[in-house]
Protein backbone atom coordinates (compact mmCIF):
# COMPACT_ATOMS: atom_id res chain seq x y z
CA UNK A 1 0.00 0.00 0.00
CA UNK A 2 2.73 2.41 0.91
CA UNK A 3 4.66 1.64 -2.80
CA UNK A 4 1.15 3.23 -4.04
CA UNK A 5 0.38 6.25 -1.47
CA UNK A 6 1.64 9.51 -1.05
CA UNK A 7 4.03 9.09 0.88
CA UNK A 8 6.22 5.86 1.10
CA UNK A 9 6.41 6.61 5.29
CA UNK A 10 3.63 6.02 7.84
CA UNK A 11 3.32 5.38 11.80
CA UNK A 12 0.86 2.23 13.09
CA UNK A 13 -0.66 5.03 14.86
CA UNK A 14 -1.41 6.94 12.05
CA UNK A 15 -2.77 3.70 9.79
CA UNK A 16 -4.95 2.87 12.89
CA UNK A 17 -6.14 6.26 13.29
CA UNK A 18 -4.74 5.85 17.02
CA UNK A 19 -6.15 2.75 17.79
CA UNK A 20 -3.56 -0.04 17.42
CA UNK A 21 -6.20 -2.94 18.46
CA UNK A 22 -7.19 -2.68 15.17
CA UNK A 23 -3.60 -3.90 13.73
CA UNK A 24 -4.25 -7.86 13.46
CA UNK A 25 0.05 -7.77 13.54
CA UNK A 26 -0.16 -5.69 16.68
CA UNK A 27 -2.58 -8.06 18.78
CA UNK A 28 -1.02 -10.80 17.45
CA UNK A 29 2.57 -10.20 17.87
CA UNK A 30 3.77 -6.50 18.96
CA UNK A 31 1.47 -6.13 21.80
CA UNK A 32 3.32 -8.61 23.95
CA UNK A 33 6.48 -7.17 23.09
CA UNK A 34 5.09 -3.42 24.23
CA UNK A 35 5.35 -1.89 20.76
CA UNK A 36 3.22 1.09 21.26
CA UNK A 37 4.22 2.42 17.68
CA UNK A 38 6.13 1.72 13.98
CA UNK A 39 7.26 3.81 11.30
CA UNK A 40 7.18 1.76 8.37
CA UNK A 41 8.85 2.82 5.30
CA UNK A 42 8.97 1.19 1.35
CA UNK A 43 12.01 1.74 -0.28
CA UNK A 44 10.62 1.84 -4.03
CA UNK A 45 10.64 3.07 -7.56
CA UNK A 46 8.46 2.76 -10.79
CA UNK A 47 10.82 -0.64 -10.85
CA UNK A 48 9.79 -2.15 -8.02
CA UNK A 49 10.58 -2.71 -4.20
CA UNK A 50 13.58 -2.47 -3.26
CA UNK A 51 13.66 -2.94 0.50
CA UNK A 52 11.42 -1.90 3.23
CA UNK A 53 12.18 -0.50 7.07
CA UNK A 54 10.19 -1.08 10.36
CA UNK A 55 11.34 1.35 13.63
CA UNK A 56 9.27 -0.04 16.72
CA UNK A 57 9.10 2.23 19.67
CA UNK A 58 8.87 0.32 22.73
CA UNK A 59 7.77 0.59 26.71
CA UNK A 60 7.62 4.02 27.93
CA UNK A 61 9.45 5.66 24.85
CA UNK A 62 7.39 8.35 22.80
CA UNK A 63 5.30 7.79 19.61
CA UNK A 64 6.82 8.66 16.12
CA UNK A 65 5.81 12.68 15.56
CA UNK A 66 5.01 13.65 11.86
CA UNK A 67 8.30 15.34 11.36
CA UNK A 68 10.30 11.59 12.01
CA UNK A 69 7.71 10.26 9.17
CA UNK A 70 8.38 13.52 7.18
CA UNK A 71 12.33 12.80 7.62
CA UNK A 72 12.36 9.00 6.84
CA UNK A 73 9.60 9.53 3.73
CA UNK A 74 12.13 12.04 1.85
CA UNK A 75 15.13 9.70 2.49
CA UNK A 76 13.01 7.14 0.64
CA UNK A 77 13.64 8.09 -2.91
CA UNK A 78 17.72 8.57 -2.47
CA UNK A 79 18.04 5.88 -0.63
CA UNK A 80 15.82 3.31 -3.28
CA UNK A 81 17.84 4.34 -6.30
CA UNK A 82 21.11 3.74 -4.45
CA UNK A 83 19.74 0.41 -3.62
CA UNK A 84 18.30 -0.51 -7.02
CA UNK A 85 22.09 0.82 -8.13
CA UNK A 86 23.92 -1.34 -5.65
CA UNK A 87 21.82 -4.76 -7.34
CA UNK A 88 23.00 -3.54 -10.72
CA UNK A 89 26.51 -3.78 -9.09
CA UNK A 90 25.70 -7.32 -8.22
CA UNK A 91 25.20 -8.35 -11.54
CA UNK A 92 28.28 -6.51 -13.02
CA UNK A 93 31.38 -7.62 -10.19
CA UNK A 94 30.96 -11.05 -10.52
CA UNK A 95 30.92 -12.45 -14.08
CA UNK A 96 34.54 -12.88 -15.36
CA UNK A 97 36.06 -15.09 -18.29
CA UNK A 98 36.71 -18.89 -16.37
CA UNK A 99 33.28 -17.95 -14.08
CA UNK A 100 31.27 -21.07 -13.94
CA UNK A 101 27.44 -21.55 -14.05
CA UNK A 102 25.71 -23.44 -11.06
CA UNK A 103 22.55 -24.33 -13.73
CA UNK A 104 20.01 -22.71 -11.91
CA UNK A 105 20.32 -19.20 -13.38
CA UNK A 106 22.95 -18.43 -10.74
CA UNK A 107 26.98 -17.54 -11.46
CA UNK A 108 29.54 -18.62 -9.37
CA UNK A 109 33.00 -17.03 -9.67
CA UNK A 110 34.71 -19.14 -7.65
CA UNK A 111 31.87 -20.05 -5.26
CA UNK A 112 30.62 -23.44 -4.51
CA UNK A 113 27.74 -24.57 -6.74
CA UNK A 114 24.04 -23.64 -4.88
CA UNK A 115 22.40 -26.15 -2.52
CA UNK A 116 19.92 -28.36 -4.03
CA UNK A 117 16.22 -26.99 -3.36
CA UNK A 118 15.33 -27.08 0.10
CA UNK A 119 11.59 -27.80 1.90
CA UNK A 120 11.65 -26.49 5.47
CA UNK A 121 8.26 -26.49 7.55
CA UNK A 122 7.06 -24.67 10.37
CA UNK A 123 5.22 -24.82 13.43
CA UNK A 124 2.26 -21.99 14.24
CA UNK A 125 5.54 -20.18 16.50
CA UNK A 126 7.30 -19.93 13.38
CA UNK A 127 9.89 -22.37 14.29
CA UNK A 128 11.62 -25.05 12.13
CA UNK A 129 9.49 -28.35 12.59
CA UNK A 130 11.01 -29.95 10.09
CA UNK A 131 13.38 -29.99 6.65
CA UNK A 132 15.15 -31.29 4.24
CA UNK A 133 18.84 -32.25 3.86
CA UNK A 134 19.81 -29.28 1.91
CA UNK A 135 18.40 -26.84 4.31
CA UNK A 136 21.68 -25.87 6.42
CA UNK A 137 23.45 -25.33 3.51
CA UNK A 138 20.84 -22.47 2.99
CA UNK A 139 20.44 -21.69 6.14
CA UNK A 140 24.41 -20.23 6.04
CA UNK A 141 23.89 -18.14 3.05
CA UNK A 142 21.23 -16.50 4.27
CA UNK A 143 21.20 -13.99 7.36
CA UNK A 144 19.78 -15.37 10.82
CA UNK A 145 16.82 -14.32 12.27
CA UNK A 146 16.50 -12.79 15.62
CA UNK A 147 15.76 -14.72 19.12
CA UNK A 148 14.19 -16.76 19.93
CA UNK A 149 13.92 -17.49 15.77
CA UNK A 150 17.89 -17.24 15.40
CA UNK A 151 17.69 -20.75 13.48
CA UNK A 152 15.08 -19.42 10.88
CA UNK A 153 16.36 -16.69 8.85
CA UNK A 154 14.29 -13.39 8.33
CA UNK A 155 13.83 -14.18 4.37
CA UNK A 156 11.90 -17.42 5.18
CA UNK A 157 9.82 -15.26 8.14
CA UNK A 158 9.32 -12.71 5.88
CA UNK A 159 7.59 -15.21 2.99
CA UNK A 160 5.54 -16.97 5.82
CA UNK A 161 4.00 -14.03 7.23
CA UNK A 162 3.14 -13.01 4.07
CA UNK A 163 1.30 -16.44 3.55
CA UNK A 164 -0.37 -15.71 7.14
CA UNK A 165 -1.55 -12.08 6.06
CA UNK A 166 -2.35 -13.93 2.76
CA UNK A 167 -5.39 -16.64 4.59
CA UNK A 168 -6.47 -13.55 6.79
CA UNK A 169 -7.42 -11.26 3.95
CA UNK A 170 -5.04 -8.44 5.06
CA UNK A 171 -2.99 -8.85 1.64
CA UNK A 172 -3.16 -10.24 -2.21
CA UNK A 173 0.25 -10.73 -3.45
CA UNK A 174 1.64 -13.83 -3.15
CA UNK A 175 4.05 -15.09 -0.57
CA UNK A 176 7.68 -14.89 -2.06
CA UNK A 177 10.51 -13.03 -2.14
CA UNK A 178 13.99 -13.27 -4.01
CA UNK A 179 17.17 -12.28 -1.98
CA UNK A 180 20.89 -11.50 -2.78
CA UNK A 181 22.96 -13.81 -1.23
CA UNK A 182 26.25 -12.36 -2.70
CA UNK A 183 28.29 -13.26 -5.59
CA UNK A 184 26.18 -12.13 -7.96
CA UNK A 185 23.72 -15.29 -6.84
CA UNK A 186 20.12 -14.72 -6.37
CA UNK A 187 17.18 -17.43 -4.12
CA UNK A 188 13.95 -17.68 -4.31
CA UNK A 189 12.00 -18.34 -1.02
CA UNK A 190 8.17 -19.22 -1.46
CA UNK A 191 5.62 -19.96 1.37
CA UNK A 192 2.79 -22.46 1.16
CA UNK A 193 0.48 -24.25 3.91
CA UNK A 194 0.88 -27.91 3.67
CA UNK A 195 -2.16 -30.01 2.62
CA UNK A 196 -3.98 -32.88 3.97
CA UNK A 197 -6.30 -33.80 2.07
CA UNK A 198 -9.37 -32.08 3.79
CA UNK A 199 -10.92 -28.99 3.01
CA UNK A 200 -9.64 -27.19 6.13
CA UNK A 201 -5.75 -26.86 5.93
CA UNK A 202 -5.62 -24.08 9.08
CA UNK A 203 -3.34 -25.15 11.92
CA UNK A 204 -1.27 -27.18 9.44
CA UNK A 205 2.30 -26.78 8.69
CA UNK A 206 3.81 -23.82 6.55
CA UNK A 207 6.14 -24.60 4.13
CA UNK A 208 8.84 -22.58 2.68
CA UNK A 209 10.80 -23.74 0.15
CA UNK A 210 14.27 -22.55 -1.22
CA UNK A 211 16.12 -22.18 -4.36
CA UNK A 212 18.44 -20.50 -6.87
CA UNK A 213 16.84 -18.21 -8.80
CA UNK A 214 15.25 -19.74 -12.30
CA UNK A 215 16.65 -17.57 -15.77
CA UNK A 216 13.38 -16.25 -16.04
CA UNK A 217 13.70 -14.61 -12.29
CA UNK A 218 16.96 -13.38 -12.64
CA UNK A 219 16.25 -11.93 -15.90
CA UNK A 220 13.09 -10.10 -14.58
CA UNK A 221 15.55 -9.08 -11.51
CA UNK A 222 18.40 -7.37 -14.03
CA UNK A 223 15.80 -5.84 -16.27
CA UNK A 224 14.49 -4.16 -12.67
CA UNK A 225 18.17 -3.55 -11.71
CA UNK A 226 19.23 -1.35 -15.00
CA UNK A 227 15.96 0.44 -15.33
CA UNK A 228 15.48 -1.13 -18.75
CA UNK A 229 12.12 -0.24 -20.54
CA UNK A 230 9.67 -2.63 -21.53
CA UNK A 231 10.93 -2.54 -24.84
CA UNK A 232 14.36 -2.93 -23.97
CA UNK A 233 13.52 -5.92 -21.94
CA UNK A 234 11.69 -7.73 -24.25
CA UNK A 235 14.90 -7.85 -26.41
CA UNK A 236 16.57 -9.26 -23.47
CA UNK A 237 14.34 -11.96 -23.12
CA UNK A 238 13.89 -12.66 -27.06
CA UNK A 239 17.97 -12.72 -26.82
CA UNK A 240 18.19 -15.14 -24.11
CA UNK A 241 15.63 -17.93 -26.25
CA UNK A 242 18.24 -17.45 -29.11
CA UNK A 243 16.40 -15.09 -31.09
CA UNK A 244 18.13 -13.73 -34.30
CA UNK A 245 17.74 -9.62 -34.93
CA UNK A 246 15.35 -10.46 -37.70
CA UNK A 247 12.93 -12.73 -35.52
CA UNK A 248 13.33 -9.76 -32.70
CA UNK A 249 12.74 -7.39 -35.32
CA UNK A 250 9.46 -9.07 -36.33
CA UNK A 251 7.92 -10.12 -32.83
CA UNK A 252 8.40 -6.33 -32.28
CA UNK A 253 7.12 -4.60 -35.59
CA UNK A 254 10.20 -3.13 -35.76
CA UNK A 255 12.77 -2.56 -38.15
CA UNK A 256 16.35 -4.56 -37.69
CA UNK A 257 17.96 -1.04 -37.36
CA UNK A 258 15.58 0.11 -34.95
CA UNK A 259 16.42 -3.37 -32.94
CA UNK A 260 20.13 -3.15 -33.23
CA UNK A 261 19.84 0.64 -32.11
CA UNK A 262 17.63 -0.73 -28.92
CA UNK A 263 20.86 -2.84 -27.75
CA UNK A 264 23.45 -0.16 -28.08
CA UNK A 265 21.10 1.67 -25.68
CA UNK A 266 21.04 -1.57 -23.47
CA UNK A 267 25.31 -2.15 -23.68
CA UNK A 268 26.05 1.47 -22.69
CA UNK A 269 23.24 1.20 -20.00
CA UNK A 270 24.55 -2.04 -18.31
CA UNK A 271 28.54 -1.73 -19.72
CA UNK A 272 28.85 -4.20 -21.87
CA UNK A 273 29.78 -4.47 -25.72
CA UNK A 274 28.34 -7.56 -26.92
CA UNK A 275 24.58 -9.70 -27.04
CA UNK A 276 26.79 -12.40 -25.67
CA UNK A 277 28.41 -10.52 -22.89
CA UNK A 278 25.10 -8.75 -21.99
CA UNK A 279 23.64 -12.65 -21.57
CA UNK A 280 26.25 -13.76 -19.91
CA UNK A 281 25.61 -10.95 -16.95
CA UNK A 282 21.52 -11.28 -17.31
CA UNK A 283 21.98 -15.18 -16.44
CA UNK A 284 25.21 -15.46 -14.62
CA UNK A 285 26.90 -18.20 -17.26
CA UNK A 286 30.00 -16.54 -17.19
CA UNK A 287 31.87 -15.41 -20.51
Amino acid sequence: MLMGSPSPAVTLLQATEGDLARSPVWNGVMQRYGVRDVLSTVFSDKYGCWAWLDLWRTGDSRAFTDQEASHLAALAEVVAAGLRRAAAREFRAYVAPGTASSGNGSVHNGEPPLPAQAVLTLNDDLCIAGQTESVDEWLRLLQPGPSPHHHVPAEVLNVAAQLLAREAGVDSHEAEGRVHIGAGRWATLRATRMASGAPDSAGLPLAVTIQGCSASSRLDMFVRAFGLTPRQGELLRLASTGADTETMAEAQGVSQYTVQDQFKHVFQTCGVHSRASLLAMALGNGI
